[in-house]
């Protein structure tokens, strides 16, 4: 995957490889599971709320 990785402060990279694992019936995606590094994820949200990006220091998403 090709791209800025760089973080807003200029100076981190951020770099997360994961997969995401499907079940799919009659050609519908029925259950879709994410997996990554979130202590990898976490360390550089820290670092963009650091930069004052409100939304990186926001409560994650339930479901």
């Amino acid at each position: 995957m090709e791209g800025d990785r760089g973080l807003r402060d200029g100076r981190s990279r951020y770099e997360n490889r994961g997969l995401h694992v499907f079940t799919l019936k009659w050609g519908k995606v029925r259950t879709l599971g994410e997996y990554f590094d979130s202590q990898a994820a976490d360390r550089a949200l820290a670092v963009q709320a650091g930069t004052g990006l409100d939304e990186a220091a926001a409560e994650p998403i339930g479901s």
